[in-house]
């Protein structure tokens, strides 16, 4: 923005904090072999999406990695709200488009259809806030209108297609 309004000064130091801030990020949470120290579907994602990784090589392991952890749960979204919306972006920005949409379209207990599939018409708090029985989830946070999980505009899209189920 420094840059945009002709603030050359403020835009070298603002470039120069970015660039201090992705390298105190890579020392802390990319391992030298390109793997993240946290191995979640969010950490990647977080990475990926925000360009928070040293070079190509690490990026690629990087977008294995990601691909591998949301196949290794059977496609299904293992994120609270930081990485919600950034894991199908990711996927997609990584040329795992197929990745992407099955989990997008995984119906199954964590994922967005989930709640679709239960008759949802709002965002719940949590993913399982129905549970397959159809009973209430009994714990906490269990608030079926709720803007968490990053997902408001694509139930409103997919509320108007009916579920198989």
């Amino acid at each position: 923005m420094a840059g945009a309004l002709g603030l050359d000064k403020d835009r070298q130091h603002y470039e120069k904090l970015a660039d201090q801030v992705r390298q105190a990020f890579i020392d802390a949470y990319v391992l030298p072999s390109g793997l993240m120290t946290s191995d979640t579907q969010t950490a990647y994602a977080v990475a990926l999406q925000i360009d928070l990784l040293p070079d190509p090589a690490a990026r690629t392991i990087a977008e294995d990695r990601l691909a591998q952890l949301v196949a290794a749960r059977r496609h299904t979204i293992q994120t609270g709200f930081i990485g919600t919306p950034l894991v199908t972006p990711a996927l997609g920005a990584t040329h795992r488009v197929d990745t992407a949409y099955t989990l997008l379209l995984q119906q199954e207990c964590p994922s967005w259809l989930y709640g679709l599939k239960h008759d949802a018409t709002t965002t719940w708090e949590r993913w399982d806030s129905m549970l397959p029985d159809g009973t209430v989830n009994p714990g906490e946070m269990t608030s079926c209108n709720h803007y968490a999980l990053g997902a408001d505009r694509l139930l409103t899209r997919l509320s108007r297609h009916r579920l198989s189920p």
